[in-house]
């Protein structure tokens, strides 16, 4: 289950620095299982070195107060072949070392093909934006509250406000005499359907 899902469970006590986890945590991060011991210096020499000093203060700032939030990271691993992979990284403090030691318990994921995914919608959304904010027509874009989440350059224009008054104002307060109309009417039923909606009408 662990390698169909990418996943695998570690240990690591701060007293000793040393770090037992599981088979598929060696997949992952493709250190090798003879290595003499596997330490947090060991797991940090293999990610990229950008993001090196993050995770090692992450894990360090977990283990030094009892209050923090859980172990919640992504970062990247330098690749054998020369690319990077994304990986996930989950835990907290839980009591089982010896003498009452407290050991930092987790989890590895694997997520490389998410972050591919997302940098690929986020490409895609950056140059849809960079068309838009060339085109001489008003185009903004709202959320499922008709709040505006994005407007192009023509928008603020039009509207004669700043953008960052803008962002996050429900559109129909902009537009108070838009209730009845087939604006309202036919944006209400785009929202709901999910379906595109074509109408053309004259509005002031």
């Amino acid at each position: 289950t662990q390698s169909i899902g990418r996943l695998g469970g570690f240990e690591w006590n701060p007293e000793t620095d040393h770090i037992t986890w599981s088979d598929e945590c060696y997949r992952i991060t493709g250190l090798l299982p003879d290595m003499d011991e596997i330490t947090l210096g060991a797991l940090v020499r293999a990610i990229h070195p950008f993001d090196r000093e993050r995770v090692e203060s992450e894990f360090k700032s977990v283990v030094s107060d009892a209050d923090s939030s859980p172990l919640d990271l992504e970062f990247r691993l330098k690749g054998r072949d020369g690319e990077d992979s994304w990986i996930h990284a989950h835990g907290k403090m839980t009591p089982g070392g010896r003498w009452g030691a407290f050991l930092l318990s987790g989890t590895l994921q694997e997520i490389t093909a998410r972050k591919k995914a997302e940098l690929e919608l986020l490409q895609a959304r950056q140059h849809i934006y960079n068309i838009l904010e060339n085109t001489t027509d008003a185009f903004f874009e709202v959320d499922e509250h008709f709040n505006l989440t994005y407007l192009n350059d023509k928008a603020v224009e039009s509207l004669g406000l700043d953008r960052e008054v803008l962002m996050g104002v429900k559109l129909w307060s902009l537009f108070p005499d838009s209730k009845d109309t087939i604006y309202h009417e036919q944006l209400g039923e785009a929202m709901a359907t999910g379906e595109v909606r074509k109408f053309e009408a004259f509005f002031t």
